[in-house]
């Protein structure tokens, strides 16, 4: 966990260094150039430390899973582009594999993807960047990356196709979701995007609320839905996967908070807005949602989806944030850390122990293993 929490701070010293640069006892805008060199250590310190993983979560399926990918021309013979297969996800494994890319290597790469498409988001997005990575090591969107590979993945390539929804630019906007869809096919949830463009806290806000509440008090009648529209994308689910020990109630109320924010203060939030504004707030409404619905579902299957949507909380509440008068902002953003570090470490240590499943070797390790090998 030291070694977790050395990456936190150094990244988090980084985000601000990337935003102010600081002489002596002034501060001073930083130049575009000392900004680009800050975000590239955040990215190469972030993908390093979880893509140079050896255990964790669902690592050592994902290496065999690489390690038992043919080379072309081979692959071609037992390739499916069936969209639950993911060929997009067994291209790429292909490829690295024909390239003699070792597992390490490949962990390395897709970290990278995953890692520098979530920095860009922040910094393109949000108007504080470093509360925003805060988020997304408070959340466990960071250690996600590490979790859900594939998902992660399908996730940082819709991540680029928002600037084209938010410029009413369809054709490269589902072209690249269908792209991402290739990676996890749930991805294709992004396709709403367009419908939530809407300005929060009208009549639509609470019909996507009166959604979430009907589809938790009705979740048993609703599994069997469920499981057709998971056949739908390619995927084989099961009652037993939906079905079973729901969300902590913690999970669910810091899904909320950008919620909460955005109703208490949305007569003034939301008088001159911005359209992506309106995006990022609903799309935390959906994860919200989602988790809500957990409650009464499996908390694996539920929390996995509601992944799709939490680095969009990271965006959504920096945004809120930013928009309150000087002293609320003050208040609400000391509870927020205190809050969002108190589930970081509910999340890591009481309910489960990071250290306990996670081990990695260091770069020189890999660096060695590549030109000594």
């Amino acid at each position: 966990m030291r070694s977790y929490l050395i990456v936190i701070a150094s990244t988090l010293l980084l985000a601000t260094l990337s935003q102010r640069a600081c002489i002596g006892d002034f501060y001073s805008q930083a130049s575009n150039r000392g900004r680009k060199f800050f975000l590239i250590l955040i990215v190469i310190i972030l993908a390093c430390f979880i893509g140079l993983r050896t255990s964790y979560n669902d690592t050592y399926t994902y290496r065999m899973m690489y390690e038992a990918t043919p080379v072309f021309p081979e692959f071609w013979k037992t390739f499916s582009w069936t969209l639950g297969d993911n060929p997009g996800f067994q291209i790429c494994n292909a490829i690295m594999r024909s390239l003699n890319i070792s597992w390490h290597g490949m962990f390395l790469i897709y970290a990278f993807i995953t890692t520098a498409s979530a920095i860009w988001l922040f910094r393109t997005f949000s108007p504080d960047f470093t509360t925003a990575l805060f988020l997304f090591f408070a959340t466990n969107a960071y250690t996600l990356t590490a979790a859900a590979q594939k998902q992660c993945l399908a996730i940082a390539i819709a991540a680029f196709a928002i600037p084209y929804a938010l410029k009413k630019r369809w054709t490269p906007f589902v072209l690249i979701i269908l792209l991402a869809s290739t990676f996890h096919q749930y991805i294709l949830m992004y396709l709403i995007v367009p419908l939530l463009t809407f300005k929060p806290w009208t009549k639509w806000t609470y019909v996507l609320i009166a959604g979430a509440l009907l589809c938790g008090f009705l979740f048993d009648s609703l599994v069997g839905v469920m499981i057709d529209l998971a056949a739908l994308v390619g995927d084989d689910y099961t009652e037993e996967k939906i079905v079973g020990e729901g969300i902590s109630v913690l999970r669910v109320f810091v899904s909320m908070a950008p919620i909460f924010l955005s109703y208490l203060y949305r007569k003034q939030l939301f008088k001159k807005s911005a359209k992506s504004s309106h995006v990022f707030v609903n799309f935390s409404t959906v994860n919200a949602s989602v988790m809500f619905v957990g409650l009464f579902g499996s908390s694996i299957a539920f929390s996995r989806l509601a992944g799709y949507f939490t680095l969009m909380q990271c965006v959504s509440l920096p945004w809120i944030l930013s928009e309150l008068p000087s002293r609320d902002r003050r208040f609400w953003k000391t509870m927020m850390i205190v809050g969002y570090c108190g589930f970081f470490l509910y999340a890591n240590v009481i309910a489960g122990a990071f250290d306990a499943s996670f081990s990695r070797i260091t770069l020189w390790e890999y660096i060695n293993q590549v030109f000594l090998s």
